[in-house]
């Protein structure tokens, strides 16, 4: 083991070991400036210009200063893939279109087989649904489009019997369980999270129940409010994101209503505007042909899926274009 001399006040000292060289640099017991040697070196030199004895200096780090006032009071930014307080962010319609239109295009391919899969099964339960009703005699009654309020009301009745009708209540099942898939596809779509494979239309089957009770609730709800026109628009905006809130958070149906609620206070006027411009392009592509309504359906399930997106998670990855 090397030892080491040193020399204070004109005196010589050791053999010491490098530890306690070390020890007495750094207790004071030895200056930078007293001379020190060890066996090889060709002369006395000071501690402080070894560099075996002295370790590369560390910079402390600096601390940025206290947040002020203010901002400690603000709220607090959502990590990446948090949701944000309900109702904060109010839907920019210009934005969300974009992101959706985006979405759209860059999943084109995707979209196109989940809406296959979802029109030739729609279409499969509605052929056998006919051809049962083809061999028990059931016929479709007629329907007034103007009917006086006693026909109004028989007109309800006949549709309930149409309704509780066991191959209309499958068709129905069916198409609100794929539906349900659906969303789940644009939503993951939009947010560049979970499954994105056509399959996973065929995934939310625990929610189907839920999802079917919220459905009557709403539809009822929105029905009664029909009648004074606004209040049915209002309550169908307000409470119409709760299918995403079931799907999604697999909320109790009074929790999802209440959700959606929340989220949607800030951006009812918004999402009337994105509910018009739907409608809008629907009636379009219909003008034009079945085919051009067909194709335009991707889009106008991402703007929904693009809509939640933004009430719940804000415009973090909208204006960013992931």
């Amino acid at each position: 083991m090397r030892t080491w001399y040193y020399a204070r006040n004109g005196r010589q000292f050791g053999p010491v070991g490098l530890d306690q060289i070390k020890l007495m640099l750094g207790t004071g017991g030895l200056d930078r400036e007293d001379l020190v040697w060890h066996e090889g070196m060709p002369a006395w030199l000071p501690a402080g210009e070894i560099e075996e004895l002295n370790p590369p200096v560390v910079e402390a780090e600096i601390m940025p200063p206290p947040l002020p006032a203010s901002a400690q009071e603000g709220p607090e930014r959502p990590a990446e893939g948090e949701d944000i307080p309900p109702g904060t962010q109010p839907i920019l319609i210009t934005v969300c279109l974009a992101h959706a239109w985006r979405t759209t295009k860059q999943n084109a391919l995707r979209m196109l087989m989940a809406g296959s899969v979802y029109f030739l099964t729609v279409a499969t339960c509605a052929l056998i649904g006919q051809a049962i009703d083809d061999a028990t005699g059931y016929q479709l009654p007629k329907l007034d489009l103007f009917p006086s309020p006693e026909k109004y009301l028989e007109m309800l009745r006949t549709m309930f019997g149409v309704l509780v009708r066991p191959t209309q209540l499958v068709q129905m099942l069916v198409d609100s369980f794929l539906t349900l898939g659906l969303m789940r596809l644009t939503l993951n779509l939009i947010r560049h999270e979970g499954r994105t494979d056509p399959n996973v239309i065929f995934s939310p089957v625990k929610r189907l129940p839920k999802v079917v009770i919220a459905d009557l609730l709403f539809y009822a709800m929105v029905f009664l409010g029909s009648f004074l026109i606004l209040p049915g628009i209002y309550l169908g905006l307000r409470y119409g994101q709760y299918r995403y809130a079931i799907l999604e958070k697999n909320l109790s149906i009074r929790e999802a209503f209440s959700f959606s609620a929340r989220v949607t206070a800030n951006s009812l006027l918004a999402l009337l505007a994105l509910g018009l411009i739907s409608t809008a392009l629907t009636v379009l592509m219909l003008m034009t042909s079945m085919l051009a309504a067909i194709a335009v359906m991707p889009f106008l399930a991402m703007i929904k899926a693009a809509a939640y997106h933004w009430l719940t998670r804000g415009a973090k990855d909208a204006f960013e274009g992931k």
